[in-house]
């Protein structure tokens, strides 16, 4: 890590005791990436597992800091994070599924475009899971890849471009859509049933863990333009509660 603060910013203490107080709500995070990285192109994970992010570039670039925090700005056309395909982002064996939850804490600058925020999946190849902004709807959808199904709940005209957004998406392993839970800003909002096919589970593909970009035949698109502030995944399903106290932790440790 190379997180300076200056006057008006947090310091680096303030920034690990929020990062203490998100670990602890999520339970059993198995990846959790704040703007702490301030240089080069390795990422670094701070839910204890050294699940260590690739950016596209230096991320030196990408800083943005008019908040108490550094942010990353994702330029919409070619910026993203990933990691290579990591068992421990899987949580489906081919015949049941683990719960498991997604959190974003996002700002974009455009509303006009299908952006996928965070996923373990190729739209071509395999996949697994995907959390999308499609323009201004929010939907998160689980994938049997063996039966090209999927599980998904939405809700459409969420979002408007230019305001700060903390996105949280949970599923119960069941393999039912009810299982699924979509939270923006602490607050409950899909109300749609998006599933497809006859859902069994989860597999464990080769399809990497992305953030800002969608995965197509391994090469990516669909990229997310705006600023991302934080980005976690974690073993277990976050309750309405927790998804509301997530959402005054991470926006009021930024000020947004």
């Amino acid at each position: 890590m190379t997180y300076h603060s200056s006057v008006g910013h947090a310091e680096e203490w303030e920034y690990l005791e929020m990062l203490s107080q998100v670990r602890r709500v999520m339970g059993d995070p198995v990846v959790v990436v704040p703007p702490l990285t301030t240089t080069g192109t390795s990422v670094d994970d701070y839910s204890g597992n050294a699940r260590t992010l690739t950016a596209t570039e230096s991320v030196a670039g990408w800083l943005d800091h008019s908040t108490r925090g550094y942010m990353y700005v994702l330029d919409g056309t070619a910026d993203y994070m990933y990691r290579a395909d990591d068992a421990g982002l899987t949580f489906g064996n081919g015949s049941s599924d683990s719960a498991f939850s997604v959190m974003v804490v996002m700002y974009p600058t455009s509303v006009a475009s299908y952006n996928v925020l965070v996923s373990k999946a190729d739209v071509t190849l395999y996949k697994e899971w995907a959390l999308i902004k499609n323009e201004d709807d929010i939907l998160f959808a689980v994938y049997d890849d063996v039966e090209g199904s999927q599980l998904a709940r939405s809700k459409t005209s969420v979002f408007s471009a230019d305001t700060w957004y903390s996105v949280i998406a949970t599923y119960d392993g069941s393999g039912a859509s009810t299982g699924i839970n979509v939270y923006v800003d602490g607050v409950k909002v899909d109300d749609t049933d998006s599933s497809s096919g006859s859902y069994t589970a989860m597999g464990d593909t080769a399809a990497k863990f992305v953030v800002g970009a969608r995965m197509n035949n391994d090469v990516a698109d669909s990229f997310f333009p705006g600023k991302i502030g934080m980005v976690c995944v974690t073993a277990g399903e976050i309750s309405s509660v927790g998804a509301g106290n997530l959402d005054k932790i991470v926006k009021g440790f930024y000020g947004v």
